[in-house]
C-alpha cells in the first residue's frame, strides 16, 4: 500500500463525506495528507504526515494564507483534490439568484482558487495531479438542482481546458463524476425515490464512499500518468 509514497496532497472539503474516504485512503498508500475545509470551527491540526486546516476555498485570500502555511511545514503540493462542494436544491422558479451564486461560488471559484494557488509550485517542479469533482448530473442535468448542475458541467470544461494548458509543463488534470452515493446528501432523499434511482442503475445500487476515493487514488498514482483531461464516471452503470 504505497501508491502515493513519498506524495503530499491537498484534498478540499476532506472532513467528511466521500472527501474523508479519499483523505484516508490516500494516507493508507504513503501520501502525507492536508484536509482543507470551513467545517472546522478554527480547529488545526498538524503532525508528520496529516494536517487539517479551516479554510473557506470561496476566499483567495484564505486559500493563499494556508498555502504559505502548507509549503513553510510541508513543501509544494504534488496532488491537489478540488473536492469542497454544496448543494442548495430548488426548482427555477423559486430558486433565488443567492441560491445559483453560492453554488457556483464553492463547486466552481473555490476549485479556480486552489488552482491559482497551488499550481505555481507545480509548474516549478514541472510535475503535478490536479483532480476535480464533477458528476453525472452534469452530462443529463436533475429536476431542481439548476445550480449544482450548472457548476459540474463548467468543472467538466475547467478541467478540460486546462489539461490541454498545463500538460507541457507535466501537470495533469482530471474530474470524477460519481453517481448515486451513499453519503450526507443522498440520506434524506426518500426511499421509494431512491428505489426508482436504483431501477436505472446497471449495478442496482448506489456507490459507497470508497469507491469513489479508489477512483481518486488511481488518477493520483503512477498508474495513470498518461491520462488527462478525462471525466471519470464512477456511476455503476447509470449514464451509459
Amino acid at each position: 500500500m504505497n501508491e502515493l509514497i513519498n506524495k503530499l496532497a491537498v484534498v478540499t472539503g476532506g472532513f467528511r463525506g466521500i472527501g474523508a474516504k479519499i483523505t484516508h485512503r490516500f494516507f493508507l498508500e504513503g501520501a502525507t495528507v492536508i484536509v482543507l475545509d470551513i467545517r472546522l470551527n478554527k480547529k488545526v491540526s498538524e503532525g508528520s504526515r496529516f494536517a487539517m486546516y479551516e479554510c473557506d476555498v470561496t476566499n483567495l485570500a484564505d486559500v493563499l494564507d494556508v498555502q504559505e502555511t502548507i509549503v513553510q511545514k510541508y513543501g509544494d503540493v504534488d496532488i491537489l483534490v478540488n473536492n469542497a462542494g454544496i448543494v442548495s436544491d430548488s426548482s427555477m422558479k423559486k430558486m433565488s439568484i443567492e441560491q445559483f451564486e453560492k453554488v457556483i461560488s464553492v463547486n466552481v471559484k473555490g476549485a479556480l482558487n486552489c488552482i491559482k494557488i497551488f499550481l505555481p509550485g507545480m509548474i516549478e517542479q514541472q510535475e503535478g495531479c490536479i483532480i476535480n469533482a464533477s458528476s453525472v448530473v452534469a452530462d443529463y442535468g436533475n429536476f431542481g438542482q439548476t445550480n449544482y448542475v450548472a457548476s459540474k458541467a463548467m468543472i467538466n470544461g475547467l478541467t478540460k481546458s486546462l489539461a490541454q494548458e498545463l500538460g507541457k509543463e507535466g501537470i495533469r488534470v482530471n474530474a470524477v463524476a460519481p453517481g448515486f452515493t451513499k453519503t450526507n446528501m443522498t440520506e434524506s432523499i426518500d426511499e421509494n425515490i431512491k428505489n426508482k434511482v436504483k431501477d436505472k442503475i446497471s449495478l442496482g445500487r448506489f456507490a459507497d464512499p470508497s469507491e469513489i476515493a479508489d477512483a481518486y487514488l488511481f488518477l493520483a498514482s503512477d498508474k495513470a500518468t498518461y491520462i488527462t483531461g478525462t471525466v471519470l464516471h464512477v456511476d455503476g452503470g447509470l449514464v451509459i
